[in-house]
């Protein structure tokens, strides 16, 4: 998973191991300049965290999740 909208702040609602369904919020990103949300990740699928991004800031279409189904 990526923000297709925007780069800025990450900020992980959910963690590597975590349960998840589709549309779920996974991580906002956040601009760094007034924090307002500019992208809410959320999966295309039900399944279980099994990589998230660590680094504070992510740029447009950086990989910031993955998902394996479930």
């Amino acid at each position: 998973m990526h923000s297709e909208h925007a780069g800025g702040l990450f900020v992980p609602l959910v963690g590597p191991g975590d349960c998840v369904v589709r549309g779920q919020a996974l991580a906002e990103v956040r601009d760094t300049f007034d924090g307002s949300v500019r992208d809410t990740l959320r999966p295309p699928i039900d399944g279980r965290v099994f990589f998230s991004r660590s680094a504070p800031l992510v740029n447009q279409y950086s990989i910031a999740f993955k998902i394996a189904p479930q």
